[in-house]
């Protein structure tokens, strides 16, 4: 395939304007052009542009994408490896760090080598790692560290290679424009990743998270190594161009290029440096850098929380719907990446105008009317910065906005209207800032853009680091400690499903959590079987809800411990959960047995809610008397047993157990309606509505020890 077949006719305009400042100032000659129109100048057509640049935003979308999709996962990868969310956590710390280093490293070898060849190679070593990642064995926890440092390595430069492009083939009045096309992908992609990961390890596990991201990156390199052009001039003048053809032109030359003639001012230009560090002893770069870093930590720092607080206030959320909740912060970026691009350009060429006519008022007389886009005089950062306060005000005020609605409860809909205007107005800043940068520094637009991105990942690390310590539980050193214990069994008698009964372990455990800690066992140990009828008849209770999406909960049920795990030294409270399982496997099992008698001769709490009673009727004392002998109790009335209609499913009833074990049995006036009695170390609930009422009288009991 021939150069001819791929290249237009040079039009003495068609160049970058970084290139133009050198031709037009080259010493004159007979041969010489006039000097070349900025605006007019271009090596593409407009639609072509916006085409690259479309592409250019979807690659960049991997460098957030990835590491944002592995946070709904976090909770099964720690189950699978065996390891705690802390250790997984640390997974994730090592790819924002090299998130942050990569760049810095991909970024200036992008500058000299090309665009196309460096895109092409960091899209295939992340694809590669995502292989790896996909089946790397669980008992490999330093094989998954490793494949996750690789992975940000190849996702994380994108998005400096793609400024790079950006800066290449765009101008000063429409690079705005194109720039916030492109830091769409990038910054919608912490939004999109968390919706996109809980449904693939929801439904098809979490190591299909990294089967998609391998052939979503695939398929861009294939994409790239086809149709995309080398756009770094320098390469395309140079003589490796046509030297290393294959390297540098598509296979399929969709996007045509109209090759400007070998100029020998371009030879002269002064050399892009390899080490982009000095770029740091720029005062202006560090001020834009440093505005930049503050608006992207604080988007990342609500976005780091969506999860936890909208949880915690709007507890009817589930995996799914809180997944969705993060469209709205998305949308604020897309919107606004393509709106505040137009304005920016807008703003500049107005502001443009305005100088102009001044300027040609002034000198018409002298006949000294300079071209302002060449004018070295041109207040180029006041023209970018006009719209940056009205962005930086926005910001701030819905951020306020947003953390007093989570706080007093506010419907919904208002925190996520205002958490849309935290994202619009975030990347209408950052786009504002980022694009006068490249301006500043035209030949070295992916070195700056690493520059922009090690400051703004470095802060951004630091708000959620801050935001996380903040939200960690209060120590536990002096706290009383609690045991749930729950059923394993998952069948009645009958055979009808049954388990441990939602309500009386969720309201149980908010009230106690907040004075106690809280651990779950159960005789089989993790992911104890809940009651799904009783799922079904409290899907409206915000605490049951609450409790079936909790994250620390999940983890919790995941790691419940075996009862024969337990040691009477490590809780000073027992609570047996009800439901119709805990009559099943709990008054039979030899642990379970072992274990109450414990604690009851070690003058510790043990307590039981409905059903849960039955786990003590084969306990007795250590004067081998059955512990309900003489005392006050109550527990699931024979009559509720008879309006549930469930008498044949179980193997006895509890209140008549309890009588025959010597007990003084007393019940609520009316069925269903709470009761609570306390006799001492012992403590029962009736029904499923005592559930809170027995909590509130375990911390009391507690708080008399």
């Amino acid at each position: 395939m021939s150069n001819e077949t791929t290249e237009k006719p040079f039009d003495r305009n068609d160049t970058q304007e970084s290139d133009l400042q050198a031709i037009n100032t080259a010493p004159p000659g007979p041969a010489q052009d006039p000097p070349l129109n900025v605006e007019e100048a271009s090596r593409f057509t407009k639609n072509t542009k916006w085409a690259i640049v479309a592409f250019t935003a979807f690659v960049g979308l991997f460098s957030p994408l990835t590491a944002n999709i592995y946070f709904p996962a976090i909770p099964a990868i720690s189950q699978a490896f065996g390891k705690s969310t802390e250790l997984i956590n640390l997974t994730v710390t090592m790819y924002l760090v090299l998130q942050g280093v990569a760049p810095m490293l991909w970024g200036p070898v992008s500058d000299h080598l090309g665009r196309r060849p460096i895109s092409a190679i960091c899209l295939l070593i992340l694809a590669l790692s995502c292989v790896g990642l996909a089946r790397v064995p669980t008992s490999d926890y330093w094989l998954l560290m490793l494949l996750r440092c690789l992975q940000a390595t190849g996702s994380a430069s994108t998005i400096a290679i793609g400024a790079g492009v950006v800066g290449d083939i765009s101008t000063r009045a429409e690079r705005a424009g194109f720039f916030g096309l492109f830091t769409m992908g990038p910054m919608i992609g912490p939004a999109l990743g968390p919706v996109i990961g809980g449904l693939l390890s929801d439904h098809l596990g979490w190591r299909s998270i990294f089967w998609f991201l391998c052939i979503s990156a695939a398929a861009c390199f294939v994409i790239i190594i086809l149709f995309q052009p080398e756009t770094l001039l320098s390469i395309v003048e140079g003589p490796r161009y046509d030297k290393y053809y294959r390297i540098y032109h598509p296979i399929i030359p969709v996007f045509s290029q109209r090759r400007p003639p070998r100029n020998a001012a371009h030879l002269q230009k002064k050399k892009v440096p390899k080490n982009p560090f000095p770029l740091f002893l720029n005062l202006d770069i560090d001020f834009l850098l440093a505005i930049s870093a503050v608006a992207t930590a604080v988007y990342n720092g609500v976005i780091a929380t969506i999860s936890s607080l909208f949880v915690d206030t709007y507890p009817f959320l589930n995996e799914t719907t809180v997944g969705l909740c993060f469209l709205s912060i998305g949308g604020g970026m897309a919107i606004g990446s393509i709106v505040n691009g137009r304005l920016l350009d807008m703003e500049y060429q107005r502001f443009k105008r305005k100088v102009e006519l001044k300027r040609s008022a002034t000198k018409e007389e002298k006949g000294d009317v300079k071209d302002i886009k060449q004018d070295e005089s041109f207040p180029l950062e006041e023209a970018r910065l006009r719209l940056v306060p009205v962005f930086a005000i926005l910001l701030a005020g819905s951020c306020a906005g947003n953390g007093w609605c989570v706080q007093k409860r506010v419907h919904i809909a208002v925190p996520l209207i205002l958490q849309f205007i935290v994202g619009y107005s975030s990347i209408g800043l950052m786009n504002g800032v980022s694009t006068l940068m490249i301006d500043l520094i035209p030949g070295q637009s992916s070195s700056i853009t690493a520059c922009n991105n090690l400051i703004r990942c470095t802060l951004s690390a630091v708000m959620c680091l801050t935001t996380s310590l903040h939200n960690l539980p209060k120590p536990t050193t002096n706290m009383p400690s609690v045991l749930f214990v729950l059923t394993s069994a998952n069948k009645t008698l009958t055979g009808a499903q049954t388990g441990w009964y939602l309500p009386e372990a969720a309201h149980a455990y908010y009230t106690i959590s907040q004075q106690a800690t809280v651990d779950f066992a159960a005789p089989k140990g993790a992911n104890p079987p809940v009651d799904e009828g009783s799922v079904r008849d409290y899907a409206h209770d915000e605490e049951s809800v609450r409790f079936l999406n909790d994250p620390v909960v999940k983890e919790k049920l995941a790691k419940t411990k075996k009862i024969s795990e337990v040691n009477v030294t490590d809780y000073d409270a027992l609570y047996y959960v009800g439901g119709h399982g805990p009559v099943i496997d709990l008054p039979v099992d030899p642990d379970n047995i072992n274990l109450i008698g414990q604690y009851w001769n070690a003058g510790k709490i043990v307590s039981a809610v409905c059903h849960g009673p039955a786990a003590l009727v084969n306990v007795v004392d250590a004067a081998g008397k059955s512990i309900f002998a003489g005392r006050n109790a109550t527990g699931f009335s024979d009559e509720e047993e008879e309006i549930a209609k469930k008498v044949q499913d179980i193997p006895f009833l509890l209140e008549d157990r309890v009588k025959k074990l010597g007990a003084n049995y007393s019940k609520a006036s009316e069925a269903w309606a709470p009761k609570v009695v306390v006799d001492g170390k012992l403590i029962t609930g009736q029904n499923p509505a005592s559930a809170k009422p027995i909590a509130e009288a375990i911390l009391k009991a507690l708080a008399a020890n």
